[in-house]
């Protein structure tokens, strides 16, 4: 075999490694950026939280057929049956408090 036939079977056998590398660039990438992306995902962190542990929530007792985020005549068909007097607790505080992670134990 020359080197003319030995060029020729060279150029034979690049086209599918080429193609190959073509097909295969990509898919490396991608699958890189998303191992890229579940590790950026794994190391963010809070920097809020609620502190453990039951907390105090001032409340009132109140006389109410309307429930909140309900219009009136469906709050009223829902709550038909339930008796009359204080029957609806209201949160008159806040419902929780955040705090900074760097202030917990």
């Amino acid at each position: 075999m020359g080197w003319n036939e030995a060029a020729q079977v060279a150029q034979v056998i690049a086209v599918p490694i080429t193609a190959l590398g073509i097909i295969v660039s990509p898919a490396i990438g991608i699958r890189t950026l998303h191992e890229l992306k579940v590790e950026r995902l794994h190391r963010v962190r809070p920097i809020l939280r609620f502190p453990n542990g039951g907390q105090m929530i001032p409340v009132e007792l109140s006389d109410s057929s309307y429930l909140p985020g309900f219009a009136p005549p469906s709050a009223l068909s829902l709550t038909s049956n339930r008796p009359k007097g204080n029957n609806r607790l209201d949160a008159t505080g806040l419902l929780g408090r955040l705090i900074p992670l760097s202030q917990v134990d």
